[in-house]
């Protein structure tokens, strides 16, 4: 075992090892073996559950990046910590460990270690107090501070300043929808373009147009909109002009059910909703039963624009993103900027342990999550992040701020048209191209 364990620690980049200990926990079923590296400001062990079936390893001290590798479903047998059953399980591991190689995730890492900083040792050996992080995440966040950017917009201006016309959104053209078939059911299959990419400096300007006109509105601070759509640039165009005039942002998946929209709704006393083409008649549906709700902003579809209205009371004013946009156009009035403390989103659960509940969430809670990205990823301005998971979850929405002070391009898509195989996009066929024969 000593041998694998020597040969794991030169794939992570730790070339000595003190010693592998084996040890009880008293506080619960499980033995602990301990990796202590004299190279590395870290410290990792393996831990093996009793009777789980399953062997980890984790980080347990400062790490190089702050991550641990699961090592889950690994061993389907069980047994007790000591004996031949528990031999083979480590026996297994090693095996597992000695063909992890080159693992180039944590080589990068060991690259990265260069730029960051450690603390320094107690007398124990460990490594302690230090401000563990990449430098140029540091330097990021200062940057940040020294702009006054402490709340979810202001990251949005300070990235605008900083990289001006550099890629930030970008959504893929829609060239064709069409209705598909096949026995009792339809299927919608969407034909698809290049990405069209939009700058910093113009999404700054959309989300100052959107600010603008939700102020034309009435909207100020402590006045709360829900937004019930995909995830796309639209989203966070929304959500950054609102939070800019202090508007708190509900947000709500478009998973659930209906009586969870509902309850959403009408738990968090919403009169406005932005909404995507696709899933307004499903919004529409329900108007019924959310009698408060005096307006929809409908994000447009590239082709058919808001879609029918058919079903919608005449009480219920419609808008298009779009028509949002334009009543900000040529406006400087002063934002109402929200204050760090201030709440800025109240996050609704999906509901799978009964009703969705609202979890508040101020600016400064996020503003901790992005700079907690800023010193452990270093991915540059010409990085692409591919998003397509729900910004109504605050992994995704805290993300993507990140991302944005780093100056990183953000692309939109959704699971269903991740790749040309994906169930919404339509496949094409070698006698559906046309052939173009240069002139001579």
């Amino acid at each position: 075992m000593a041998r694998y364990v020597s040969r794991f620690c030169r794939v992570m980049g730790q070339h000595t090892y003190d010693r592998l200990s084996m040890a009880p926990n008293k506080y619960s079923r499980r033995h602990i073996g301990y990796i202590h590296s004299t190279r590395c400001p870290t410290r990792r062990h393996i831990s093996h559950r009793a009777g789980a079936g399953a062997i980890e390893l984790k980080t347990t001290q400062s790490c190089l990046m702050g991550h641990a590798i699961p090592i889950t479903r690994l061993l389907s047998t069980s047994g007790a910590p000591h004996g031949p059953s528990s031999q083979r399980k480590m026996s297994k591991l090693a095996q597992y460990l000695d063909n992890i190689e080159p693992l180039p995730l944590w080589d990068h890492k060991q690259e990265l270690g260069k730029k960051m900083e450690y603390g320094s040792q107690n007398d124990s050996g460990y490594w302690v107090n230090g401000n563990t992080g990449l430098q140029s995440g540091f330097k990021l966040k200062e940057e940040l501070a020294a702009s006054n950017a402490f709340t979810v917009p202001e990251i949005m201006e300070f990235a605008a300043k900083k990289y001006k016309g550099k890629p930030c959104y970008a959504t893929r053209e829609l060239l064709k929808r069409e209705k598909i078939k096949e026995g009792e059911n339809t299927f919608e299959k969407l034909e698809q373009g290049e990405y069209i990419w939009t700058s910093y400096e113009d999404v700054q300007k959309q989300v100052l147009q959107v600010s603008e006109g939700m102020k034309k509105l009435g909207f100020g601070i402590g006045d709360r909109v829900a937004i019930l759509s995909e995830t796309q640039a639209d989203w966070y165009i929304g959500a950054l002009g609102s939070l800019r005039q202090g508007i708190v942002i509900v947000t709500v998946y478009t998973t659930l059910s209906d009586s969870g929209l509902i309850h959403a709704i009408k738990d968090s006393d919403i009169k406005t909703v932005f909404t995507s083409h696709d899933i307004f008649p499903r919004l529409i549906k329900v108007i019924p039963e959310c009698s408060d709700i005096e307006r929809i902003i409908v994000m447009e579809d590239q082709l058919e624009g808001i879609g029918e209205k058919t079903g919608l009371p005449n009480s219920v004013q419609v808008m298009s993103m779009n028509e949002l946009k334009k009543m900000g156009e040529g406006v400087k009035a002063e934002p109402s900027v929200p204050k760090p403390d201030d709440l800025a989103i109240i996050m609704y659960t999906s509901g799978s342990t009964g009703n969705p509940k609202g979890v508040e969430i101020t600016h400064k809670n996020i503003m901790c999550a992005v700079t907690g990205y800023l010193i452990r990823a270093d991915f540059g301005e010409d990085a692409r992040y591919l998003s397509f998971l729900p910004l109504a979850h605050v992994m995704e929405l805290s993300t993507e701020a990140a991302l944005m002070a780093m100056g990183v391009g953000i692309c939109y898509s959704s699971p269903m048209t991740l790749s040309n195989n994906s169930p919404k996009v339509k496949k094409v066929h070698l006698e559906m191209l046309e052939l173009h024969v240069p002139q001579s």
